[in-house]
Parts: C-alpha cells; sequence; structure tokens
C-alpha cells in the first residue's frame, strides 16, 4: 500500500516515470488475485499505456495476449473501478482508436463492441465529469468504428449462408438425378426378368 500511495502521489506530481515504478513494485508485493494487485495492476498500465514513458522497463505481462488476460483478471475481481473497467477497454480495443503501445494485434468488432461496454461502464461508475466524458467519448468512437465491421461481418456470413445453400441444393440436386436415374435401371432390370420369365414359360407350353 505504501508504494501505491507513492505511485498516486508522482503521478500527481506529474513524475509519471517514477509513478509506474512504484505501482509495479506494489503489484509485485501483493498478493495475486486480490484487489489490491489489481489495483496496482490498473494504475501501473495507466501510467505505462501512454508513449511519454516508453523509458519505464516494461513487465514481463506487457504484450497483447497476457495483457487481455490480464485485464479480464482485473475487472473479473473488481468490476466496479472506472480505471479497471477502462484498461480492459483499452486493451481490447488495441489499436483501433489510437496507437497502442505494445505488440497489439487485430482486433475484431465483437471485442471493439465489448470495447465500448467496459467504456460505458467506467463512465458509470466514475466520478469525475471529465473522465467520464472521455469514457463516453471511447464509447462511441469504438462503436463507429465496430458498427460498419460488424455490417460487413454479417453481409459476408450472410453471402457465406447462401453460398453454402446453394452448393448444398445443387448436391441434393445430383444426389436426386443419380437416385431417380438407378431406380429407373432397377425398374428397367426388373421388367427385362419379367419378360424374360415370361418367354421361358411360354416355351415350356408350347415343348409341353
Amino acid at each position: 500500500m505504501p508504494y501505491r500511495n507513492l505511485g498516486i502521489v508522482m503521478n500527481r506530481a506529474s513524475r509519471h516515470v517514477e509513478a509506474a515504478q512504484m505501482f509495479l513494485k506494489a503489484m509485485e508485493l501483493c498478493e495475486d488475485g486480490t484487489k489490491q494487485w489489481v489495483g496496482a495492476a490498473a494504475s501501473a498500465f495507466d501510467q505505462l499505456k501512454n508513449s511519454a514513458y516508453h523509458e519505464v522497463p516494461k513487465p514481463e505481462w506487457w504484450n497483447d495476449e497476457a495483457l487481455k488476460a490480464l485485464s479480464a483478471q482485473v475487472v473479473a475481481v473488481s468490476p466496479d473501478g472506472d480505471m479497471l473497467c477502462a484498461m480492459r477497454a483499452r486493451v481490447l480495443s488495441g489499436g483501433a482508436l489510437a496507437k497502442a503501445h505494445w505488440n497489439a494485434g487485430p482486433r475484431t468488432a465483437a471485442e471493439i463492441k465489448e470495447a465500448a461496454s467496459w467504456y460505458r461502464r467506467a463512465a458509470r461508475v466514475c466520478h469525475l465529469p471529465l473522465n467520464k466524458e472521455l469514457h463516453e467519448q471511447c464509447a462511441s468512437q469504438c462503436d463507429e468504428y465496430a458498427d460498419p465491421l460488424l455490417a460487413e461481418e454479417e453481409a459476408e456470413a450472410a453471402q457465406a449462408r447462401a453460398t453454402a445453400q446453394a452448393e448444398a441444393a445443387e448436391v441434393l440436386k445430383v444426389a436426386e438425378t443419380k437416385a431417380a436415374a438407378a431406380a429407373e435401371e432397377l425398374l428397367a432390370a426388373e421388367e427385362k426378368q419379367k419378360q424374360q420369365a415370361s418367354a421361358k414359360g411360354q416355351g415350356e407350353a408350347g415343348q409341353g
């Protein structure tokens, strides 16, 4: 707790590099999975996500997959903290709205829509009007970014479904054609057998 408190003081004094170091130290000393730990993690992320603090040595979890996992754990432990919700939202949005200063990969429309939901949750639980407004703006930007992608994905999915249905219909048509031809061959063979049997019977009757 003293390290986290010192980090808060450093942050308020705009000594952000030192603040990041204090939050990372607090995270190291806290028990994993506790509210104190996730609070320190979110505070450290809040410092490290800014490009001005690149000189701060990054922790081992400073990569895309680890940040996704960490941010999910953070909000699972404490879903009502605005900084924690904002952390989850920022990680999920990746580089969609702004440059991500970690190796953020491409994001799906679903991930960006989830980011919008977390930004809105951050806005609801936030007490500072300026931060509340910022979270709402980020949520709207996520929606604006994701909605066209969702429409495009839905159009592609509809096209794929239509193609699959057309292919299935063609396969069914071919199968029905083959089945009908096989049935005709079978009926013709049966008719031929009947005719042969009838002719044989007539021949035997004549001989008799």
